[in-house]
């Protein structure tokens, strides 16, 4: 719980609920996120075993970032505490919403 009381955590697992994705398309997504809190929230989840990171072997290379197994199953998590608070007419944070496809 005290993972997802960080700021910006919510966010980051929304930008990844819907595939894999690049540093920068996560920032953009994300909006008024700097670069150092983004790499640092990544690297947090990275440690938790949510979020995996990959760095592709190109010119220039790049690192891709995605949901783990257990990162899928946290997004399970936090839409069934939507529909919960969608039921009781309960206030979240924006944002909650998020789907895995």
């Amino acid at each position: 719980m005290e993972l997802l009381e960080k700021k910006w955590i919510l966010q980051i697992l929304h930008a990844l609920a819907n595939g894999r994705a690049r540093f920068c398309a996560l920032q953009d997504s994300i909006g008024e996120l700097n670069s150092v809190t983004l790499s640092r929230r990544l690297k947090l989840l990275e440690d938790k075993g949510i979020v995996d990171r990959e760095v592709k072997n190109a010119l220039p290379p790049w690192v891709e970032y995605e949901l783990t197994d257990m990162g899928r199953d946290l997004i399970t998590v936090i839409e069934a505490i939507e529909t919960w608070c969608d039921k009781w007419d309960v206030d979240t944070p924006a944002p909650v919403s998020v789907s895995v496809n």
